[in-house]
């Protein structure tokens, strides 16, 4: 039996590690925005970033 913490520490990790999959696969497929143009969209829909 695991720990309730152990298991969500698990769950975490899991998680993070389908994140990271999922943007290599992005990377490798050409699906990329760069900082300048994702800056652009965030303001667009929530209005200007502080510096």
């Amino acid at each position: 039996m695991v720990p309730p913490e152990e298991y969500d520490r698990m769950q975490e990790r899991a998680r993070f590690l389908a994140a990271v999959e999922a943007g290599l696969a992005d990377a490798e497929t050409g699906r990329l925005v760069d900082e300048k143009d994702a800056k652009a969209a965030l303001e667009r829909r929530v209005g200007p970033l502080k510096p």
